[in-house]
């Protein structure tokens, strides 16, 4: 796309599908929330960078659809992550959230006819987050 054209499509992207929104100065408060199952992706990588102030985060997203298994590998220059993800379309519920070898606190959210799985991480470390679904 050309001129701002090219502003609109990425930002849709990367807030979109990506669903990577800054909440605070530099990515310090993040929130993500991948909506890849919604298109049929199931492995992806997405690295977010603002250049003036090296803020930035990164997320690796892989649906295990045979295990019911979401995997996501995600780091970032901030404090704090929100995680609200899309449940594939299938998934009646979530059996277990864990980030490294400790269950997290989540809560299921519904819009419309989408299911989501919210919680919270600190960061900037490299969390590996699971999702098992049913």
């Amino acid at each position: 796309p050309d001129n701002w054209a090219a502003a609109n499509g990425m930002a849709a992207l990367v807030e979109g599908l990506a669903g990577v929104k800054n909440e605070g100065l530099a990515f310090n408060k993040v929130t993500i929330s991948p909506r890849w199952s919604s298109a049929a992706v199931d492995s992806v990588n997405v690295t977010i960078n603002l250049a003036a102030s090296n803020g930035y985060v990164a997320y690796q997203y892989k649906n295990n659809i045979a295990s019911k298994l979401i995997d996501l590998y995600v780091t970032g220059s901030g404090n704090q992550l929100k995680g609200h993800v899309l449940l594939p379309q299938n998934a009646s519920s979530v059996s277990a959230v864990t980030a490294g070898n400790k269950s997290l606190q989540y809560k299921i959210s519904t819009i419309e006819n989408s299911k989501y799985v919210d919680f919270e991480l600190p960061l900037p470390s490299v969390q590996r987050v699971a999702i098992r679904y049913q």
